[in-house]
């Protein structure tokens, strides 16, 4: 009971920092191309997971287990694109939630199918999750622009619920130089998609923002790993995916966006999901 605890807390730490650092990212994605943002996101990851790796001696994975989670890097920054480009030019009140919807969906059904079911009680709480993240992405507003946030954060969210999945098979226990991996691949695939698009790299006096929220967003996926070691998988995910509560209550007092009722009525859920699945 008490390593699940930990998981728990684990994960909902992981939320705190991912809602933290996607907020972050897109406040930078404003000022600067989503590309332009996301190769200094994953750089100063590369160096957060890469000096830890170095100071704890810890040897790199096996080469099957460093594909996994280069291939999850890969995803994540894809993800990582997506969230930062609806953020950048929608409302986050609905990219945000719909990212962490999906992206807890895929690995729900994932875990449910290859691992094990989760009991009754647990089960109650993913689905009052899934639903407190769906009801805090309602707007008032149904056009066009929220037709195309909804997308973003669909995208977004297929990305980064396979990175939830890939990271978390590799069998590694030497996490920091596992992520160092998965961060080498977001950045090569930042770099990528920054030269495909004839982007620069910006100064790094401009880019400080998008430099906090790599830093924030590589310790949010160690404390992941952290929770899917001490709990279940799909434990981990639904409630490390409760990172749109942070993004939309950051946006509202930093952009003034004005939460509905439904949404005021999903961050209630949230809280009795997290009691739900801690059980």
């Amino acid at each position: 009971m008490y390593i699940h605890i930990l998981g728990v807390s684990y994960a909902l730490l992981a939320a705190l920092l991912f809602g933290i650092a996607d907020f972050s990212g897109g406040y930078a994605s404003k000022k600067l191309h989503q590309f332009q943002v996301l190769i200094y996101t994953t750089f100063f990851g590369i160096i957060s997971v890469g000096v830890i790796a170095l100071i704890l001696k810890q040897s790199l994975p096996s080469f099957h287990d460093s594909m996994i989670m280069f291939s999850g890097g890969v995803l994540g920054a894809l993800g990582l694109a997506f969230l930062f480009k609806g953020l950048s030019e929608g409302k986050a009140c609905i990219v945000s939630p719909t990212a962490g919807v999906v992206g807890a969906i895929i690995p729900l059904i994932f875990s449910s199918l290859f691992i094990t079911m989760p009991t009754i009680v647990q089960g109650l709480g993913f689905v009052i999750g899934l639903m407190s993240i769906w009801l805090v992405s309602q707007h008032e507003k149904n056009n066009d622009a929220g037709f195309k946030d909804l997308m973003y954060g669909i995208l977004a969210g297929l990305s980064f619920g396979l990175f939830f999945i890939l990271i978390a098979q590799a069998n590694t226990t030497n996490i920091f130089s596992g992520l160092l991996i998965a961060k080498i691949g977001s950045f090569l695939a930042a770099l990528v998609l920054l030269k495909s698009n004839n982007k620069m790299i910006p100064s790094i006096k401009i880019a400080k923002i998008a430099i906090l929220s790599g830093v924030i967003d590589a310790f949010s996926n160690v404390l992941y790993l952290f929770a899917k070691e001490n709990t279940r998988l799909d434990i981990a995910v639904v409630l490390s995916s409760l990172y749109p509560v942070v993004t939309v209550i950051l946006s509202r007092f930093f952009y003034k966006e004005i939460l509905t009722i439904k949404q005021i009525v999903g961050l209630i859920l949230s809280f009795i999901a997290i009691a739900l699945v801690s059980i």
